[in-house]
């Protein structure tokens, strides 16, 4: 008689610990990244596409952001003024749809793994047919979140203006709360379409799970950003390095005029989708670190298992 064949399904309501944590990722990764990735390439990738090329444009152009706040603005501040209406204004639109798209896919995608039974799989159908709400679930709530943002940035630059105490709340903020503050707004994303609240909401309550456990939580986030920033490497280093040699032969006085908007716009689209084929991990690291603080605190995961039980009875 065979063994049985190992589990394919990550029981997110679980409490875990540290490498509990990493193990569970990774675990859901194995079994889900081929899925994750068509649904990311099928879904915002067009709109990745889209910003990537103009983002692509722009480096070749020389109509960045580096270029718009150097000399070209003063020297001749109407043509930078067309260059950031007619590309750099469809790029962010472009690029905070495409975030927007993503952001409803991945939680989506994250909600039904959940409740799939074992050998099921989550199909692009079902994330096409939940898109429109979830999206517009998260278009409402982001921009009331941008709005208090806005307040919050404001009061921070107020206090970072005295001089000695400005740069201790810099180096205090990102070293100490800009981690954890990542993982609450994108795992606030996740609750928002899951449990149909509020991102204020969804922020507080994560906030509320997290107590006793931050430093906990800071350790895993910053451990799974290094780890996808090293992987991303892949796909943004040609990037960079062809810009960094663009730039040599450009100092260089028997250089020619060639156009390499082709090969810029090529490496920006394949930094861009790059770079969100591997997002999802920090999202199930999310989504993983929540249910984890959730179970400790509410037990919902056993109380779901203990009612199955008297079910099934």
């Amino acid at each position: 008689m065979y063994p049985p064949l190992p589990s394919r399904k990550v029981d997110f309501k679980q409490q875990r610990d540290f490498s509990g944590i990493f193990s569970a990722a990774f675990k859901f990764l194995k079994f889900n990244f081929k899925n994750m990735t068509l649904a990311v390439l099928a879904l915002p990738g067009p709109l990745l596409m889209i910003a990537g090329g103009l983002n692509g444009y722009m480096q070749a152009a020389g109509s960045d952001f580096n270029s718009m706040l150097g000399m070209n603005a003063i020297q001749d501040p109407m043509h930078i003024l067309s260059e950031i209406i007619s590309v750099m204004i469809p790029f962010m639109i472009v690029a905070m749809l495409a975030g927007l798209v993503y952001s409803a896919v991945i939680s989506r995608y994250l909600i039904l793994s959940q409740q799939k039974q074992e050998g099921e799989e989550v199909t692009i159908a079902e994330l096409i047919r939940h898109l429109p709400k979830d999206a517009w679930r998260l278009f409402y709530n982001y921009l009331l979140l941008g709005l208090v943002s806005v307040l919050v940035i404001l009061g921070v630059v107020l206090i970072a203006l005295i001089p000695i105490l400005g740069i201790i709340i810099i180096v205090v903020g990102l070293l100490l709360i800009w981690p954890n503050l990542t993982y609450a707004l994108r795992n606030a994303s996740y609750l928002v379409i899951k449990d149909e609240i509020s991102i204020l909401a969804a922020i507080k309550k994560t906030f509320r799970y997290m107590r006793g456990h931050w430093w906990s939580t800071w350790g895993i986030i910053f451990c799974a950003s290094m780890i996808i920033g090293l992987a991303s490497l892949v796909f943004t280093m040609p990037q960079a390095i062809y810009n960094m040699m663009n730039t040599f032969s450009r100092m260089r006085a028997d250089s020619g005029d060639d156009d390499n908007s082709i090969t810029l716009i090529v490496l920006a689209i394949i930094a861009m989708v790059g770079q969100y084929t591997l997002m999802p991990l920090f999202n199930v690291f999310c989504a993983l670190i929540y249910h984890s603080h959730e179970e400790e605190t509410e037990g919902t995961g056993l109380k779901s298992k203990i009612d199955e039980i008297g079910l099934n009875n």
